[in-house]
């Protein structure tokens, strides 16, 4: 699949997984998207939140519940501005919340356990340390070139876009003067 710069596969997966519920819910049936109601919105949220089975055979987690069903209200707000569908049913059916989340960080000891850790594939463990050293993605690292990193005046730079949101970012690295 080619790649825009207003999308990513990641993206493109969420919209691809959302259509599949969508047709596990209608049974694989053509259905006009103009003879929607309200109260098929509200079993398609319900369908999402708790009937629709992955390949694994569970339930999807509440974020990504709430991800597909935004992508379904996505496409009938589309669909009602473009006047496909008459009545916008999006108003009258409430969205599904996501979760809030942590985000795990790894402490100075662990990662000097990593440093010292063996491991089978070095380039790998490389690329983790370099992650984790520099906050950089992994969707942002494959991408980097090494035009991207700059040394001045004893420090480095590293331009970048945002694989995410395809922002462009510089990350400052000091050095430690001795």
């Amino acid at each position: 699949m080619k790649e825009t710069k207003r999308s990513s596969f990641g993206n493109y997966g969420n919209w691809d997984s959302a259509y599949k519920v969508l047709c596990a819910y209608f049974d694989n049936k053509d259905v006009r998207i103009a003879d929607l109601t309200d109260k098929d919105l509200i079993g398609i949220r319900e369908f999402i939140k708790g009937g629709y089975r992955t390949k694994s055979n569970t339930t999807l987690s509440q974020n990504a519940s709430s991800s597909y069903f935004n992508k379904v209200r996505i496409t009938l707000n589309q669909a009602h501005d473009e006047n496909i569908i008459k009545n916008n049913i999006v108003k009258k059916v409430k969205s599904i919340s996501p979760a809030d989340t942590t985000r795990e960080f790894l402490v100075a000891e662990e990662i000097k356990k990593l440093v010292e850790t063996e491991c089978k594939y070095p380039i790998i463990k490389n690329a983790f340390l370099f992650s984790v050293y520099t906050g950089l993605r992994f969707s942002d690292i494959i991408k980097l070139k090494w035009k991207d990193i700059k040394y001045s005046e004893g420090n480095y730079s590293i331009t970048y876009q945002q694989q995410k949101t395809s922002k462009l970012s510089k990350l400052y690295q000091y050095q430690k003067q001795l």
